[in-house]
């Protein structure tokens, strides 16, 4: 397993990880699978230099061989340019429990502090405590703040915060 920046290049396992982990956990992202599964070739592409410019937002890929196995991003917060956020978080489940996660995290964490942001945000669903207690372990605060899930109006989103 290695962990490599995501580029356009890379668009097709950043699609098919991507794909993966909206179908694996559709509670957990603001996207769902219906939607991005319409995505054309050019729209990944676009969507692989959105998510990983180098300036603003940056992304990573756990790379079997040819097969993207987890991803993450981090991007300006347009509320609070001195924050980023943490999205699109997600790790195969035969990954999981292994440290490559945590990998993900830190990379990107040393990513922002890099580029002078004081702090990374990361929204985790209420009814995702195995992802509430990752954050935790790598550094995240549960804050007070919560909204409304944009995909189910039955769930919550906490914020969490790390300072860098």
């Amino acid at each position: 397993m290695q962990i490599v920046t995501l580029n356009k290049n890379l668009y097709q396992p950043f699609r098919d990880c991507r794909l993966a982990a909206l179908r694996d956990a559709p509670e957990a992202f603001a996207s769902s699978y219906d939607r991005e599964a319409l995505m054309t070739e050019e729209e990944w592409k676009a969507k692989a230099r959105q998510w990983s410019n180098g300036t603003t937002s940056a992304a990573l890929l756990i790379m079997d061989k040819e097969n993207a196995m987890g991803l993450a991003s981090c991007y300006r917060d347009s509320q609070d340019p001195a924050q980023c956020i943490l999205g699109g978080m997600w790790v195969h489940p035969d990954l999981r429990g292994t440290n490559l996660a945590a990998e993900l995290v830190a990379n990107l964490a040393q990513w922002a502090a890099e580029r002078g942001f004081r702090a990374m945000t990361a929204w985790v669903t209420d009814v995702n405590g195995r992802a509430r207690r990752f954050y935790e372990k790598v550094g995240f605060i549960l804050q007070a703040e919560e909204h409304v899930h944009a995909n189910n109006v039955d769930l919550k989103d906490l914020l969490m915060i790390k300072t860098l």
